[in-house]
């Protein structure tokens, strides 16, 4: 029987340290090649936007309301507050994970519980993986054009 393998030369291996700096043994592999991924990258950053907006205008109207000290802990302003930034993780979550890959952000929290600081922590580490998500976009267009001129029609003589 003959068998075929093809080449997985553009993959993206992310490596997951703890908090203490070791080496999980946790990956997140990201297909530089996937022509999903541009877009994947664009609509991600359009929903973190989406998702900041949202957050601004969600707590400025929490904020605008009379406050209600109960006999709980917490206010009824300061709830409606937490609860507004757990709904906001598990947007941003689903932004992210668009582009690292389902369960990926479970992988980097290692264990941990969702931590109020952890999107700009998260955001500052993108930052040195973004360059690389961009040259996958650009090497796309490329092969895109050249695949385009090699099978595309090059005989203009074709009955209509």
């Amino acid at each position: 029987m003959e068998k075929i393998q093809l080449k997985q030369d553009n993959l993206f291996k992310i490596g997951i340290k703890n908090a203490e700096g070791e080496d999980t043994g946790e990956v997140i592999t990201i297909d530089l090649e996937d022509i999903k991924l541009p877009l994947k990258c664009q609509e991600s950053e359009k929903m973190i936007k989406d998702n900041n907006r949202w957050l601004q205008a969600q707590r400025l109207m929490i904020e605008k309301r009379p406050d209600k000290k109960g006999k709980k802990l917490l206010s009824a302003n300061e709830e409606a507050l937490l609860r507004l930034a757990n709904e906001y993780y598990e947007k941003q979550t689903k932004a992210y994970e668009l582009v690292l890959g389902e369960g990926s952000i479970k992988k980097i929290l290692c264990g941990r519980g969702m931590y109020i600081t952890f999107f700009s922590d998260l955001e500052k580490q993108m930052k040195k993986l973004r360059p690389k998500l961009n040259q996958n976009a650009v090497d796309i267009k490329t092969k895109i054009k050249s695949i385009t001129e090699k099978y595309g029609q090059k005989d203009s003589d074709v009955m209509e």
